[in-house]
């Protein structure tokens, strides 16, 4: 799972590196795979709040 959360971030981050605006639907999808594997992988007590508590 993590080596391909891994491969999964490298390459939306060159995504995002090369166009922010134009994506195609393959990269949106890979994008929102993203965010769920990372929603996954990351326990809401680890994240940071709002007022940074």
């Amino acid at each position: 799972m993590d080596n391909k959360l891994n491969e999964n971030s490298k390459k939306i981050q060159s995504i995002s590196t090369t166009t922010d605006v134009l994506n195609t639907t393959k990269e949106v999808k890979e994008s929102n795979q993203l965010n769920e594997n990372s929603e996954i992988t990351t326990p809401e007590t680890c994240r940071a709040s709002i007022d940074g508590n």
